[in-house]
């Protein structure tokens, strides 16, 4: 469970799925028929602070603290995207695809 702020209000989230990718990446995929406010606040936490605080943890062992965030709207999508983020050149993508960003801010 992450948590995550709405409104003011603290909430928790759980991830549709986590993927464990090669060299050390956790991949936290959530699939999405449609978009509202609470999926939006939810993504924006995880990219914006929970990910890098995580990140930023040294007690952590490596392989706990490098993850990166996808969200997939057709399940046609899914085994492209994974394969795009697994083969990315070792940078670590937050990606809110279909997402623009002013859906981001103020929501």
């Amino acid at each position: 469970m992450i948590p995550y702020i709405l409104n003011g209000i603290w909430r928790s989230y759980e991830p549709d799925f986590i993927c464990r990718l090669r060299g050390g990446i956790n991949l936290i995929v959530e699939c999405k028929g449609s978009l509202d406010a609470k999926a939006i606040a939810a993504a924006r936490y995880v990219i914006e602070h929970w990910i890098p605080c995580v990140a930023g943890t040294t007690d952590l062992p490596d392989g706990l603290r490098q993850w990166t965030y996808t969200m997939i709207f057709d399940s046609a999508e899914t085994h492209g995207r994974i394969t795009e983020i697994a083969t990315a050149s070792g940078k670590y993508r937050f990606d809110l695809p279909r997402i623009g960003a002013a859906d981001l801010r103020g929501r």
